[in-house]
């Protein structure tokens, strides 16, 4: 009796141990995480260039589909083939890229100033993306607009 109480401890102990990640894999978790951009609430902050590819968020979704719920469909499939090529095409050329639904988007430009968009006080905000180069005003574009010597241009300047 004594001897299986022993065993089933032991076994026990070792079924946590394994199932408990070590401080080794804690660390490693950690370090992954990126810092940029920075989300605060409903708020996005950006302090260096990256493609910023913006979607609704899941009230402005309901309101679309609402209104015509064929269209919505038709405009996200678009949209996410047209991002997914753009992704990859920045992801190829070392350019960070991200997506968000945040209602703001805050824009860290030169001389310690600051752009703070509010995407919800227009519709063409909800299906678009910006290019940022980490200083200047940030452009407004449409996915279908960009090929590869587009966004290699913008991001040399």
């Amino acid at each position: 009796m004594n001897r299986t109480l022993s065993i089933l401890f032991l076994l026990s102990v070792l079924a946590a141990a394994c199932s408990s990640p070590s401080v080794e894999e804690k660390k490693t978790k950690l370090a992954s995480v990126s810092i940029d951009p920075q989300t605060s609430g409903d708020t996005l902050k950006l302090y260096g260039p990256a493609v910023l590819f913006m979607w609704p968020d899941s009230l402005q979704a309901e309101q679309m589909k609402s209104e015509d719920s064929d269209a919505f469909y038709t405009i996200a499939d678009d949209y996410s083939f047209y991002n997914s090529q753009l992704m990859d095409l920045a992801d190829s050329l070392k350019i960070k890229n991200y997506s968000t639904s945040s209602k703001y988007l805050d824009f860290s430009l030169a001389n310690d100033k600051h752009l703070l968009v509010n995407r919800s006080a227009s519709e063409e905000l909800w299906w678009a993306l910006y290019l940022y180069n980490g200083a200047d005003t940030p452009q407004l574009q449409s996915t279908v607009d960009i090929d590869a010597k587009y966004l290699t241009n913008f991001f040399r300047k």
